[in-house]
């Protein structure tokens, strides 16, 4: 009987380990996911920005807001966001939130049209709601360089 009880104990050590690890490691996946979705949404606009797609400049602007549901946007613009057209809203899961730009804030990436250039470095960063340590920095270099 004793030993059932130790096994019993055993078993439920383990369960609650390996539930605690899954959490981790799903929070952990959400932010490599919106990560990776900005990666690939700002070499999207950067694309379309150097092929020249309606001779405009392409770029995405990040939306920090106060309350409610970080997004950011792909637009098209022949100068910046105020006056270009948006083309696609995308919303951050809801366990992932921006740090860069701060709360109430705004930042847009605009890639120049035929090469891809921006007119200066820009940093945009992602964390876990849960785990605010848990960042993501997502840096455009002024020579179009996208990296993480």
């Amino acid at each position: 009987m004793l030993e059932l009880i130790i096994v019993v104990g055993i078993l439920a050590i383990l369960a609650s380990l390996t539930t605690m690890l899954g959490v981790g490691y799903f929070r952990s996946a959400s932010l490599d996911q919106g990560a990776g979705e900005i990666i690939l949404q700002l070499r999207k606009a950067q694309a379309k920005a150097m092929s020249g797609e309606n001779g405009l400049r392409w770029g995405i602007h990040f939306v920090n807001p106060v309350s409610g549901t970080h997004y950011y946007q792909l637009f098209s613009t022949a100068s910046d966001f105020s006056a270009g057209q948006i083309q696609e809203m995308i919303y951050l899961d809801e366990r992932v939130n921006f740090s860069q730009p701060s709360s109430g804030n705004t930042l847009d990436v605009v890639f120049l049209k035929n090469t891809g250039k921006v007119a200066a470095d820009v940093s945009v960063a992602v964390f876990l709601t849960s785990d605010t340590a848990n960042i993501r920095t997502i840096t455009v270099s002024r020579e179009g360089r996208i990296s993480e």
